[in-house]
């Protein structure tokens, strides 16, 4: 029997139920309808606009997680305003539009609830104090920018953000600019402020084929974003292997680093694995280390040590591409097996 047909079924069973997450609802807008007048349900959270049949219901209970304006920003909103009057909320939404504003403040406004905009190709363009004052001042609950596939490098002819302009400055001065490109990053603030006060709360880099500094580079970042909670890093390019313990050192100098993306870290940040004992991994006679036990030890050892030094991490994601080089170890004189003790 399929789930939506059982949460049918046991719906009025469940007496205490809050919040329910339906990915697919307009193909069940009997279901959704269900869902609504529950009497103990008082969220909703939806990944699409139901369907238009619903659009005289009362949907004050619906949140849309996030909606991709791909097109035309006119477009989109008086279409998404038959649902916003009726109670329906938007958190996240996604413009390709460099100006998100150009449908006007009052089709805008209707955006109810929006808490998060992600804005594609250039738009960071647009950014400054006055700019996002007006969009706070149009959405009291915005809480998050961000702004994507930004590409700023040191070659870039527009314009720094105000946001940056201080570290890319600095960066230049030191002889830095040319290591790195900013791909993208995202401004936060905290709510109930007034004026509102907006900060950079993250940043995705990647190095460049030139990039033999990656450690002054976090430093200036960490001293430039002492707010900074995101961070991701692409080290694909880099030419220059570091060792572990002075990688974590620099991120450290990051106070309010909660989130950690590493991509292609493997052979760029260097771990300490000369003393390994035989339960760690697997050997077989003339053979390399088995390429799972390898990467996993290698793994348990970066987050290991970027967990120690970097104490406000809350989560660290490795993302590998391509093959990994195994070490070949010394031909060992007899087979190791793993074993409990």
């Amino acid at each position: 029997m399929p789930g939506y047909q059982i949460l049918s079924q046991i719906l009025p069973e469940l007496k205490h139920l809050l919040f329910v997450e339906l990915h697919n609802c307009r193909a069940r807008t009997d279901l959704l309808r269900a869902i609504l007048a529950h009497p103990t349900v008082t969220s909703v959270l939806v990944h699409q606009l139901p369907d238009e049949s619903m659009c005289n219901d009362d949907l004050s209970k619906i949140t849309i997680g996030r909606l991709e304006d791909a097109h035309a920003h006119q477009a989109f909103v008086p279409h998404f305003q038959k649902y916003s009057n009726r109670g329906l909320r938007l958190a996240c939404l996604q413009l390709s539009s460099s100006d998100p504003l150009n449908g006007g403040q009052a089709d805008f406004a209707s955006l109810n609830g929006l808490e998060k905009l992600q804005v594609y190709n250039g738009g960071a363009d647009l950014i400054s104090p006055s700019w996002l004052s007006m969009l706070s001042s149009i959405h009291p609950t915005l809480n998050e920018c961000w702004f994507l596939q930004y590409m700023h490098n040191d070659r870039s002819a527009r314009q720094s953000p105000p946001f940056l302009s201080s570290f890319l400055e600095e960066s230049k001065k030191e002889g830095l600019r040319k290591f790195f490109i900013i791909k993208e990053f995202g401004l936060c603030r905290a709510l109930g402020q007034s004026p509102p006060e907006w900060y950079v709360v993250g940043l995705v880099l990647k190095n460049t084929f030139l990039s033999t500094s990656l450690l002054e580079m976090l430093m200036l970042a960490a001293s430039s974003f002492p707010k900074l909670k995101n961070l991701s890093l692409d080290l694909v390019l880099l030419k220059t292997t570091y060792n572990v313990n002075n990688f974590a050192s620099a991120l450290a100098r990051f106070s309010s680093l909660r989130i950690l993306y590493l991509s292609n870290v493997f052979r760029r940040i260097s771990v300490e694995s000369g003393n390994v004992s035989p339960a760690q991994l697997d050997y077989s006679q003339n053979a390399f280390i088995a390429p799972q036990a390898y990467v996993q030890h290698h793994l348990l050892l970066l987050t290991s040590c970027l967990a120690k030094q970097v104490i406000t991490l809350d989560s660290i994601y490795v993302e590998e591409d391509g093959c990994v080089i195994l070490p070949r170890p010394p031909v060992p004189t007899k087979n190791y097996s793993i074993s409990k003790t």
